[in-house]
């Protein structure tokens, strides 16, 4: 028989599964019929991210790497470029961060913005080199800069929702 700790674990991955599905959904989805003119964020990642910081024991690297590739599968990126260096990213961090429980806000936002600035640059470098087109350098930069004001709305978000489920295991 399962154990209450067994059954959050399990719980809790499916809800990260879900709610990257459910992300990844909204984000395809026409807000206009014209072309827009600013980048939408990248909440999927900002939700990845967010997720990971505040449950790293159960945040699985697979369960981003299916995630990641679904996203680049129906957005149309590169498939595995941004996946991949979305991984080891998460990885590195949870390398760094084995012996800290907890973060300020602060230092968590610098993390995400390292990390993301990190992949972004790193995946627009092999783009350049493999010549894949890219659109244009000022949309990149809003998406870069939009994608960098959304974590924290993200952020909080998660902590509120891994706060209310907490809560519901314990009664």
């Amino acid at each position: 028989m399962a154990t209450d700790e067994t059954k959050s674990s399990i719980i809790q991955k499916l809800a990260f599964i879900c709610l990257s599905l459910l992300i990844l959904i909204i984000s395809m989805t026409p807000l206009t019929m014209s072309t827009p003119k600013y980048p939408f964020p990248d909440l999927l990642t900002c939700f990845i991210f967010a997720f990971f910081i505040n449950n790293k024991i159960n945040t699985s690297w697979s369960a981003v790497l299916v995630v990641s590739l679904l996203a680049d599968l129906l957005w149309f990126r590169p498939i595995g470029l941004f996946t991949f260096f979305t991984v080891v990213g998460i990885e590195a961090v949870r390398w760094y961060l084995q012996t800290r429980n907890t973060l300020s806000v602060f230092v968590e936002m610098i993390y995400f913005y390292t990390f993301f600035v990190a992949v972004f640059l790193c995946v627009s470098f092999v783009k350049i080199i493999a010549r894949i087109p890219t659109t244009d350098f000022y949309y990149n930069i809003n998406f870069v800069i939009f994608t960098l004001l959304t974590y924290p709305l993200i952020s909080v978000l998660v902590k509120f929702f891994l706060m209310k489920k907490k809560s519901g295991y314990e009664n």
